[in-house]
């Protein structure tokens, strides 16, 4: 693509991923991709971009061990010594080293739960979707979006120590992206985005300063809905920003001026909404349903809720009505005595033997026994 004019020169990869997430190139022009779908990272040379010149992980098999990963998101190379920095992810919650050749050298961080997210205490170190990462190498340090976390988290290069710690102003905001640049003691570029109260996206790049660790400034918030990821170019200085909204565009904010943009700084389609092509139907609804946001789990588990709910009204209403109408249940003599023999509990997974001796709870043999009683007494009735 021509930064200038937003021009596609060149498209490459095809029927090579299935849902290609994170690039990076690094210094010697070798690109790297990691795909979500199949769990893995992959390295392409500058003359071959068809046949991958290193991978890591093994496809559609995910892992947390030493070769494997769980939707890995992001990946950074040391300009020093090749070494590997991979965020994984959206499972796993850990960054992991390799060095150059592609071996395991180290692994960092633990899951955060959702009461550390909800509460003021975030323990460093602990992660949310780790969804973007950069080194700083005369820091000496790897930087990561700490997604859900509404945070970066800075990390030693060798031991994995944190290092420094930067908090989005909006709790509520998801870090998406992050880039640097060296000027003025360091500033860190983070790409926001957080769901509104209207069912829309609000997003914005929040600029910090590296040895303040504080916010220094805001843009974009009435150009970018959603931003996914961001690069600076260091020539110009500008900075690119891609939206996931559709139409999917590519926003350019010109060096100096980062308080607005004008129309034609959009790159990519004005109009007509990028299409996903011939992919798998699968993919498909991957990316239509949109599965990897945090917050669509939480949609469906609202919406099978409610006829669970609904069911459960009807049915309280009609044990009240039975209850007003229909004389006291017999007293449940059962519940301290009982004759198990020649019963034995259904096997409902595969993590019990064949001849596990494991038995149900008084109250699931007391239900079951008094409904068979009180259906009995209603079909005599009948």
């Amino acid at each position: 693509m021509v930064p200038e004019s937003g021009k596609i020169t060149r498209t490459w990869g095809k029927n090579l991923f299935y849902l290609p997430h994170g690039i990076t190139v690094d210094n010697l022009s070798n690109t790297w991709l990691t795909d979500v779908a199949t769990h893995q990272v992959f390295k392409f040379t500058q003359n071959d971009l068809k046949t991958p010149s290193l991978v890591l992980g093994e496809a559609f098999k995910p892992g947390s061990d030493e070769k494997h990963f769980c939707k890995p998101t992001s990946v950074a190379i040391s300009h020093q010594d090749g070494s590997i920095f991979i965020a994984d992810g959206y499972c796993n919650s850990r960054i992991v080293k390799f060095d150059s050749q592609g071996n395991f050298v180290a692994q960092w961080g633990t899951s955060s739960n959702m009461a550390q997210v909800l509460s003021t205490e975030r323990n460093p170190g602990t992660w949310l979707i780790p969804h973007s990462i950069l080194l700083i190498e005369d820091r000496k340090i790897a930087c990561a979006a700490d997604r859900e976390n509404a945070r970066v988290q800075c990390l030693d290069v060798v031991t994995g120590d944190i290092k420094s710690l930067f908090y989005l102003p909006n709790k509520n905001a998801g870090a998406y992206a992050i880039a640097y640049t060296p000027e003025n003691d360091g500033r860190l570029w983070v790409a926001t985005a957080y769901p509104s109260a209207q069912q829309t996206w609000n997003g914005g790049v929040t600029v910090f300063d590296m040895h303040t660790m504080n916010p220094i400034g805001q843009f974009g918030t009435k150009d970018l809905n959603r931003p996914h990821d961001l690069a600076v170019d260091p020539k110009s200085g500008n900075l690119y920003v891609a939206d996931l909204i559709k139409p999917y565009t590519i926003k350019r904010f010109y060096n100096g001026n980062y308080s607005y943009t004008k129309k034609d700084e959009v790159i990519g389609p004005k109009e007509e909404p990028l299409t996903i092509g011939n992919l798998p139907n699968s993919i498909k609804q991957l990316l239509n349903s949109s599965v990897l946001d945090t917050f669509t789990p939480v949609l469906i588990a609202s919406l099978l809720a409610a006829p669970v709910l609904a069911i459960l009204s009807v049915t309280l209403c009609i044990k009240l009505r039975r209850k007003k109408y229909s004389p006291e249940p017999p007293a449940v003599w059962w519940r301290n005595k009982r004759n198990r023999t020649g019963f034995k509990r259904v096997r409902q997974d595969d993590t019990l033997p064949l001849d596990s001796e494991e038995e149900t709870t008084d109250s699931e043999d007391d239900d079951v026994l008094y409904t068979a009683i009180a259906n009995s007494k209603k079909n005599a009735k009948c």
